[in-house]
This record gives C-alpha cells, sequence and structure tokens, in this order.
C-alpha cells in the first residue's frame, strides 16, 4: 500500500467517529429519581398516611405519554412499597415548560450586482480582473431574532393509597407495572 493511500485511510478513521458525535441524537429523560426538585426525574411528597403527591419530570426530548406514564409507574412503585393495592388518581396536572430562546443573526448581503456608481458606506465594492460587483448589507449590523421553544414536561399525580375494595376509577398497582414494564409502556392516566 502506498502512503497516499495509508494517509487516505488514516485520515478516514480520525475524522468518521467525530463526524457520527455530531449526528448523535439528544436523548430523553430516564426512568430515574430526581437528584433534586428541580431535576428531571421521577420524586414524591406525602401529603397524609396514605396520600402522596407524584411528580415526573422530562426534558424537552420526552414526549408528552412518557411523562405520564413514568408518572403512574412511580405511583404504581410507591404503593406497593408502603404496602398498598390500588392508587386513586385525585388530581392530574400536565404542564409544558415553555422557553423565551433569543438568538443575534448576522447580518447578511441583500443585493450582489455590478458597481456602475460610486457606493455608499453600507455597499461593499470589489473589483476583480474583468468586472466590479457591489454588495449591498443592511443598516444594523446583526439581527436579533426571538422565539418560544417547548422545554420540558411534568406531570403531577396527587394520589389515595388502599387496600380494601378498589373503586373502579382506582388503578392496581401490580398491573400498572406490568403495563408499564420496558417492552409495554402504555398507560391511560384516568382524570
Amino acid at each position: 500500500m502506498d502512503l497516499y493511500l495509508k494517509r487516505i485511510i488514516l485520515i478516514f478513521f480520525l475524522v468518521a467517529p467525530l463526524a457520527l458525535l455530531g449526528c448523535a441524537a439528544p436523548t430523553s429523560t430516564d426512568y430515574e429519581k430526581a437528584s433534586s426538585a428541580n431535576d428531571n426525574g421521577f420524586q414524591h411528597t406525602a401529603l397524609s398516611d396514605d396520600q402522596y403527591r407524584v411528580i415526573f419530570s422530562g426534558n424537552r426530548f420526552t414526549d408528552e405519554e412518557r411523562v405520564k406514564n413514568y408518572a403512574l409507574r412511580h405511583a404504581a412503585e410507591l404503593t406497593l412499597a408502603k404496602g398498598y393495592r390500588w392508587f386513586l388518581v385525585t388530581e392530574a396536572d400536565h404542564a409544558v415548560d415553555i422557553e423565551e430562546v433569543t438568538q443575534t443573526l448576522p447580518a447578511e448581503p441583500l443585493v450582489k450586482r455590478p458597481a456602475h456608481v460610486s457606493t455608499p458606506e453600507n455597499i461593499d465594492k470589489h473589483c476583480g480582473l474583468v468586472a466590479c460587483t457591489a454588495t449591498i448589507y443592511p443598516q444594523s449590523e446583526a439581527i436579533t431574532v426571538t422565539q418560544l421553544q417547548t422545554g420540558g414536561m411534568t406531570t403531577s399525580l396527587n394520589i389515595r393509597l388502599g387496600n380494601e375494595a378498589r373503586p373502579i376509577d382506582a388503578y392496581d398497582a401490580k398491573e400498572v407495572l406490568v403495563a408499564l414494564s420496558e417492552n409495554n409502556t402504555k398507560a391511560q392516566i384516568n382524570e
């Protein structure tokens, strides 16, 4: 193998992994405990001996269904951990965070055309061997764009735990865990 071909192969193996890193897709929030009140993940707060507020917060790449299902999954786990069989959702709240993103873009040329006349300050004149061209720039240095962007999503459930006869609209905690196993993540919140 000649030296030129070896260099090409070496460059390919050095550059290809870097190109793939740039293509890595953003990931959604995993099912895990939130490390603090403002972090993504699940958490719960006791409201009484048999009532809790369960919260799951996901990042902007976590879809609404996954956030709701993770809140239900944690409610089911909490129910069983506290020695109960079922839980009733007494209140459900779903919130989407909206972030305001401001971006400053450089001014782009408005028009390129042949330059026949003298140019004002906002026109850049370049002459080559054959002809001259003028590029007209906007009067401002840059353009500022502000847009609203979807941030994360949070589902909050107030639940009541029970062992007596299960109300018709209550969840069986074991059934929820089976339904929301890694292979089957579809369930619905009864509101």
